[in-house]
């Protein structure tokens, strides 16, 4: 199957080396981090968790901010994609989508937490595992 210019540069724009500064909306906070060790971004109330990979070794840190704001910091890297009100993942981290009985969740590489994807987001995110499938 072909994929097409905008799949190739989701996928590309999350495999690659650069680094990103996440910045909590007071601007008194950042990490950076690279973005292909980002795995996911999730709210927690007023804050946002982001699960990340340092040295093999899976870790999380908390941000003041939201999970909106993230997204307009991944902006240009369409290979972050929401897949619910209060989640953000990397879709290289994706490992499968599970659907159950009304709902569908994701299994994530190195991650046990099963990850809600609701219906709103349901097709955005196939399309990136679509992205995926041939890589």
């Amino acid at each position: 199957a072909q994929k097409d210019q905008k799949q190739i540069e989701q996928v590309e724009s999350v495999m690659t080396d650069e680094a990103i500064t996440l910045h909590s909306s007071g601007g008194t906070e950042k990490i950076k981090l690279f973005v292909k060790d980002i795995i996911l971004i999730r709210a927690a109330d007023n804050y946002i968790e982001i699960v990340y990979r340092k040295k093999g070794e899976l870790k999380s840190t908390l941000l003041r901010n939201t999970i909106s704001n993230m997204e307009m910091q991944f902006e240009s890297y369409p290979g972050m994609i929401r897949c619910h009100r209060a989640s953000i993942v990397n879709i290289v981290h994706i490992k499968r989508l599970n659907k159950e009985a009304n709902s569908h969740t994701l299994s994530l590489h190195d991650y046990p937490e099963l990850v809600a994807v609701s219906r709103q987001y349901l097709l955005q995110v196939k399309n990136a595992m679509l992205a995926l499938s041939d890589e």
